[in-house]
C-alpha cells in the first residue's frame, strides 16, 4: 500500500470521529433536558402529593397524628378516671370491711362475755352446791363422832355406876359380915359366960370344977377365935373385891381415854379432810372461772384507716403534640447537564490527532541513503 493511504485514512477517521462526537453530544444534551423536565414533573407531583394544603399526605399525616394524640389523651383520661374511681371504690370497700370485721369481733366478744358470765354463774351454783354437800357430809361425820362420844360417855357412866353399885354391895356385905361376927362374938361371949356360970353353979369343987370352968372358957375362946378368923377372911375378901372393882374402873377409864383420843384424832382428821375438800372445791371453782374467762377474746382494736388513694391528676402523663411540619421549598426545575458540541468535536479531534500524527509521521521521516547515493 502506498504510504499516503494511511494518513488519508487517519484524516477520514478523525473527521468521522469528530462528527460522531458532535452528534452524540447533541443527543446526550437532548436526553439530559428531557430527564430534567421529567424529574421536575415528578418532583412537582410528589411535592403536591405531600404538601398540598387540601389533601397533602404530610398534612393528612399531621392531622392523623394530632387526632391520635387527642384520642390517646381522651383514652388516658378515661382510664385514669376509671383507675381513680376503682381505687376509691376499693378504699371505700376496704374501710367498710374493716368496720364490719371490727363490729363482728365486738359482737363475738360480747357473746363470749355473756357466755362466760353464764358459765361463772353456773360455776358459783355448782360451788355452792358442793360446799353444801361438803357441809352436810361434815355434819353427818361430826354427828357420828358425837354419837360415838355420847356412847363413850354413857359407857363411862355405866362403868362408874357399876363400880359404885359393886362397891356398895361389897361395903354392905362387909358391914353385914362385921355385924354378924359381932353378934356371933357377943353370942359366944354370952354362951361362954353362961357355961362358965353353970360350971361354977354346979357345985363342983376342986380340980373337977376348975376343969369344967376352963373347958367352958376354952370353948368360948375357940369360938371367938373362929369368929375372928372369919372376920379376917371376910375383910381380906372385901379388900380383894374392892381392888378388883377399882381395877375394872381403871381399865374402863383407860379404855375411855384411849377411845377419846381416837375420837379426837378422828375429829382432827375429819376437819383436815373437810379443809382439803373445801380447798379442792375452791380450786376447781377458780379454775372453772378461769377457763370460762380465758375463752373471752381480747378487746378488738379498730384497724387504722386505709390510706386514701392519691389524686391521679397530680401524676397525669404529659402527651406531646406532633411536630407541625413545614412545607419545604417547592421543587425548582433543574438545569440539564449538557456538553458543548464544539468541545466534544475538539475533544474527538484531540484524541484523533495522535493517531493521525502517528500515521503521517512516517511520511516525513528521512530515509537513509541507499547504495549508490
Amino acid at each position: 500500500m502506498a504510504a499516503w493511504v494511511a494518513p488519508v485514512l487517519g484524516a477520514v477517521g478523525m473527521g468521522l470521529s469528530m462528527f460522531g462526537s458532535a452528534k452524540s453530544t447533541s443527543q446526550s444534551n437532548r436526553n439530559a433536558e428531557k430527564q430534567v423536565e421529567l424529574q421536575y414533573k415528578v418532583d412537582k407531583e410528589n411535592y403536591d402529593w405531600n404538601w398540598n394544603e387540601d389533601d397533602g399526605q404530610m398534612w393528612r399525616k399531621y392531622a392523623f397524628d394530632q387526632e391520635t394524640i387527642e384520642l390517646q389523651r381522651s383514652n388516658y383520661d378515661t382510664q385514669l378516671a376509671l383507675t381513680e374511681q376503682t381505687a376509691m371504690d376499693q378504699w371505700s370497700y376496704g374501710m367498710t370491711i374493716r368496720d364490719f370485721d371490727h363490729n363482728e369481733k365486738v359482737k363475738v366478744r360480747d357473746q363470749q362475755i355473756k357466755q362466760a358470765n353464764q358459765q361463772v354463774g353456773f360455776n358459783e351454783k355448782a360451788f355452792s352446791r358442793g360446799l353444801a354437800q361438803q357441809e352436810n357430809w361434815l355434819q353427818e361425820q361430826q354427828l357420828a363422832l358425837d354419837f360415838q362420844n355420847i356412847g363413850l360417855d354413857n359407857g363411862w357412866i355405866n362403868s362408874a355406876e357399876s363400880y359404885n353399885l359393886t362397891q356398895a354391895g361389897l361395903d354392905s356385905k362387909q358391914r353385914g359380915a362385921r355385924a354378924m361376927n359381932q353378934l356371933q362374938i357377943q353370942q359366944t361371949s354370952v354362951a361362954g359366960l353362961k357355961a362358965e356360970g353353970s360350971a361354977r353353979a354346979s357345985g363342983q369343987s376342986g380340980r373337977s370344977g376348975a376343969k369344967s370352968v376352963q373347958a367352958a372358957i376354952a370353948e368360948n375362946g375357940a369360938k371367938q377365935a373362929m369368929i375372928a378368923e372369919q372376920t379376917t377372911q371376910v375383910g381380906d375378901q372385901y379388900a380383894l373385891s374392892t381392888q378388883q372393882n377399882v381395877n375394872q374402873l381403871n381399865v374402863a377409864y383407860k379404855e375411855l381415854f384411849m377411845q377419846k383420843q381416837q375420837l379426837n384424832a378422828s375429829r382432827n382428821s375429819l376437819n383436815k379432810r373437810d379443809m382439803f375438800a373445801r380447798e379442792e372445791l375452791n380450786q376447781q371453782f377458780q379454775q372453772a372461772n378461769a377457763n370460762a374467762l380465758n375463752k373471752i377474746m381480747l378487746n378488738p382494736t379498730l384497724a387504722p384507716d386505709l390510706p386514701i388513694p392519691p389524686d391521679l391528676d397530680d401524676y397525669k402523663a404529659v402527651f406531646q403534640d406532633p411536630f407541625e411540619p413545614e412545607a419545604p421549598p417547592e421543587p425548582v426545575k433543574g438545569v440539564a447537564n449538557t456538553q458543548s458540541v464544539m468541545g466534544s468535536v475538539l475533544g474527538a479531534a484531540g484524541a484523533a490527532i495522535p493517531d493521525l500524527a502517528g500515521a503521517v509521521a512516517p511520511l516525513f521521516v528521512p530515509k537513509p541513503p541507499g547504495p549508490g547515493r
